[in-house]
């Protein structure tokens, strides 16, 4: 399947998202045929965009007995956000993680330490495994870091943020 940007675009401009903080590559990598989609924007329904292309230009073919993806023909979809529009957005939230790391360090709680909420997102903390995790309104787990340092509680404040 020969695929462009401005066919991904398309689909997209179709679906209501706006394209403009959206760059797309397309390429063939080896017998394959690879879509990489990057968002420079992190308000952008990541989750909701690799929907939308999966559904409509991801396609490969599986073994009909092992399940294995075969090789060749194949076209694969990947959404994700710039590094550096992440990066940047971590390290505005590093003073509140600082705060929270303190917070942390004083808690006699070992386990499901409710660190902050926003909309129907909430951060956990488990001191006793050292995990974050953040859930959403019906408890299920919508992320996982396996550190509870300043880095890792920033980073899940931008997911709190940002959303899914």
């Amino acid at each position: 399947m020969q695929v462009t940007a401005k066919d991904v675009k398309k689909v997209l401009k179709e679906n209501n998202i706006n394209t403009k903080s959206i760059s797309v590559r397309c390429k063939i990598v080896g017998y394959d045929f690879s879509i990489n989609v990057t968002l420079k924007d992190l308000s952008l329904p990541k989750p909701l965009i690799e929907e939308i292309l999966t559904k409509e230009f991801e396609s490969y073919e599986r073994d009909e007995f092992s399940g294995e993806i075969l090789a060749g023909g194949n076209t694969y979809v990947f959404v994700e956000y710039d590094y550096k529009i992440k990066d940047e957005a971590i390290e505005k939230m590093t003073p509140k993680a600082n705060e929270l790391v303190e917070e942390l360090k004083k808690t006699d709680i070992l386990w499901g330490y409710e660190l902050a909420t926003n909309n129907d997102l909430t951060l956990y903390a488990n001191k006793e495994t050292n995990i974050l995790y953040i859930n959403d309104s019906k408890n299920n787990r919508v992320a996982q870091r396996n550190s509870t340092d300043t880095y890792s509680i920033a980073s899940a404040l931008v997911t709190l943020t940002y959303g899914k």
